[in-house]
């Protein structure tokens, strides 16, 4: 166990003490959840799949349906057998009460928060001018919010569901790289980018499966985070192919040139600072070992300039290239505020766009449509203060969860993963990438108190 900090010990029926921040007071030991395995492998293999599916896109209602949402479909059919499963022995009077997650009801409230906001989303169809693609808005978070749920009662350890998203990194890279470097054509149109307000990069940046740099760099960003949650485990598996791993890896979140860094600068300074020697309660400098406080250095240098980019109007030369930027969010975001202001408690409705701004690069002034820019402004114009709420509940809950429970790296990490997918949130709008969603998931899965995963895993060993 990697833990950071000290925790109770766990008494000898495998119950909490009855005192302690994060645990349950009544000392009770709850009932252990059957194993399913069938949502076990389907959970597994969709998060191998869900970046490459990212390739598959179907237009469906103004939003799109990718590949990875039929595993998705899959996952979520798995759980109602499961479901089904467990709760066999109640309905048939075997046993007194429906199977629950042990210990805790705050990811039950979690997913009717999700289901709350899903429907809140489809109700703006009502009062909207896109009410097909809010409809079908509101089934994707139902869906996505239903997967999260998925993720953490599949029954696998967060270590095995965290491998299965780093496996699936690795096959993202892979067709990647295949496909910059070797093609085929088609392929190539799809890893590449070459859109967007930055003009004159020396070569296009890279979106992977992704339909936009900024979805993929912010997914790398989360697998950065999970494999340094994971080093010791990989490591031993991989040896130096881990650290070969991890510098593709950066390399790949740099070739995106995208507000990722932004998220980016987040990991490596929080990386940086719970890696630095303390000494006497305050932080010290080890030359020896100066590593820390440069990851420090790099995150807050690269949030910083990432930052000002997206804000200010750039122009610079670079080995003869002139590499400008529009800085055009600031406008994007005065436009999408003024949306809110329309309907502050209700929203406008589920909108692909909220803001109309002219993109200077362009150079004819013309006004054009796009979306907020900005994930707080998009879901405060479009769902107002009543979705804002229910959206933040869904999120919050298990991440409270999280923080309550934390006491290995892995949790410190995800707390971090957290905060760096927050801080991008700043700069995108798209607030259904699917690896966030799954992304809590595993937030979930991570914040099962110590004493339900020995009644849940007590066949699997003890715990990474």
């Amino acid at each position: 166990m990697d833990d950071l900090g000290g925790a109770p010990a766990l008494r000898a029926d495998g119950t909490p003490p009855v005192e302690g921040k994060g645990r349950t007071a009544e000392g009770l030991t709850p009932n252990a959840i059957l194993d399913p395995v069938i949502l076990r492998f389907a959970v597994l293999t969709y998060l191998v799949v869900l970046p490459v599916g990212q390739l598959f896109a179907i237009p469906f209602n103004g939003t799109t349906a990718t590949g990875s949402d039929v595993f998705l479909a899959l996952v979520l059919l798995a759980g109602l057998i499961e479901l089904g499963r467990m709760s066999g022995p109640y309905f048939a009077g075997r046993v007194e009460s429906l199977p629950l997650l042990p210990g805790r009801s705050a990811f039950h409230m979690a997913a009717l928060f999700s289901i709350s906001f899903s429907i809140w989303v489809a109700l703006g169809a009502t009062w909207g001018s896109h009410p097909r693609y809010a409809m079908a808005k509101g089934l994707a978070f139902a869906a996505l919010g239903l997967g999260a749920l998925a993720i953490l009662w599949c029954g696998a350890r967060w270590g095995r569901a965290a491998d299965a998203w780093l496996l699936g990194t690795a096959v993202c890279l892979a067709v990647t790289w295949f496909g910059a470097l070797l093609g085929p054509e088609a392929l190539q149109e799809r890893v590449f980018y070459s859109g967007g307000s930055i003009r004159g990069l020396p070569m296009p940046r890279l979106s992977g499966p992704f339909p936009h740099p900024n979805m993929f760099g912010d997914y790398l960003v989360v697998s950065g985070a999970i494999l340094w949650a994971r080093w010791g485990a990989v490591r031993d598996v991989l040896g130096w192919g881990a650290v070969v791993a991890a510098w593709l890896l950066t390399v790949t979140l740099l070739m995106t040139v995208s507000s990722a860094w932004l998220g980016a600068g987040v990991l490596l300074t929080g990386i940086g600072l719970i890696t630095i020697r303390q000494r006497d309660g305050g932080l010290s400098l080890q030359w020896k070992r100066p590593a820390p406080f440069l990851l420090v250095v790099a995150g807050i240098i690269l949030f910083t300039m990432t930052l000002s980019a997206l804000v200010l109007p750039m122009g610079v030369e670079v080995a003869g290239l002139s590499i400008t930027g529009s800085g055009i969010r600031p406008s994007i975001w005065a436009s999408a505020l003024e949306a809110f202001k329309e309907a502050p408690i209700g929203g406008v409705g589920a909108s692909p766009f909220l803001a109309i701004a002219a993109d200077p690069l362009e150079g004819t002034g013309v006004a054009n449509s796009w979306d907020a820019h900005n994930v707080y402004l998009s879901i405060l114009a479009q769902f107002g203060l009543v979705g804002a709420t229910l959206f933040a509940g869904a999120v919050l809950m298990p991440v409270r969860t999280l923080v309550r429970e934390g006491t290995t790296r892995r949790h410190v990490v995800l707390v971090i993963a957290v905060l760096a997918v927050g801080a991008h949130g700043i700069a995108i709008a798209n607030e259904e990438f699917r690896h966030l969603w799954a992304l809590l998931g595993l937030i979930a899965l991570a914040g099962v108190p110590r004493w339900a995963q020995a009644q849940w895993w007590k066949e699997e060993g003890p715990q990474e």
